[in-house]
């Protein structure tokens, strides 16, 4: 008997990868986002696209981590805390100080982006628009 394969929703790494895309966060017909597009930016085949959305449109945990950080982002911000409750780490009991610090490391660079949207909020100005790495 196989172990269960722990996996994430794909919705909000699909997103994401929309908005860094420039399109509708929502798909939309004719709008040049295919699952071969969506796979080349996550780093990923389109035929493993296809099988993620064929079971439930789920992301194996093993391939989440790469994907996120190939658009950018801690897996921390795509998932939230769904993200910290399925580390092996923390299913084992024992988070490993690795992960802490990873941890730490995204809820400071959310601090930063909070702290300069509100200080940009108070001087009447808009806030800054995210860099496009």
């Amino acid at each position: 008997m196989s172990s269960p394969t722990i996996s994430l929703p794909l919705e909000p790494l699909y997103a994401i990868a929309r908005m860094k895309a420039d399109l509708p966060l929502t798909p939309m017909e004719g709008r040049g986002f295919s699952d071969q597009y969506f796979a080349d930016m996550i780093g990923v085949s389109s035929r493993a696209v296809a099988r993620w959305r064929s079971q439930g449109n789920r992301v194996p945990w093993v391939t989440a981590d790469e994907a996120a950080t190939r658009l950018g982002l801690h897996p921390l911000l795509v998932w939230g805390d769904e993200w910290l409750l399925i580390d092996e780490d923390i299913i084992n009991g024992h988070p490993s100080d690795r992960k802490v610090k990873e941890v730490e490391k995204a809820l400071r660079q959310i601090g930063e982006v909070i702290k300069t949207r509100k200080s940009h909020d108070r001087a009447g100005e808009s806030s800054p628009r995210p860099v496009r790495s």
